[in-house]
């Protein structure tokens, strides 16, 4: 690239870096361009934010539970949907939806604190006998 043409890109507000070769002061430029990025997702945060941990295999069967477990009430009839406002009714899709929850709730309790055991039994319990009280109610 000729002389020209760096000129002519700078005047378009192009930036032409030649990072072959080195001298100390071309490494130095390159290693804080790299050190940019870091320093720019740093400043993208708002104060005060914390960091997101990695969540673990036993932390998405929570989040798994919870959101089968508020279908499977909507399914039920017994929550309104909360896109629609409706109550909508599907007893096919809540008894899949409450066998997950306990398939997921069965993997879980290896893992699961002594404080959540009684709630996931009560939880997959209660959704249990209210599929029973609702499948014996006609439509």
């Amino acid at each position: 690239m000729s002389s020209e043409d760096n000129q002519e890109k700078e005047e378009k507000g192009f930036r032409v870096v030649d990072k072959r070769g080195g001298t100390s002061e071309q490494g130095e430029a390159a290693s804080s361009e790299s050190e940019q990025p870091a320093q720019a997702e740093a400043q993208d945060q708002p104060e005060g934010a914390e960091q997101v941990e990695a969540v673990d295999v036993y932390g998405v069967l929570r989040y798994c539970i919870a959101m089968l477990q508020s279908h499977a009430w909507q399914a039920m009839g017994l929550v309104p949907n909360p896109l629609t406002n409706k109550i909508e009714r599907n007893l096919e899709q809540a008894k899949v939806a409450i066998d997950c929850v306990g398939y997921l709730a069965q993997q879980l309790e290896p893992k699961a604190q002594p404080h959540e055991l009684p709630h996931l039994r009560s939880l997959l319990s209660d959704l249990r006998v209210n599929f029973a009280r609702q499948k014996s109610q006609p439509d």
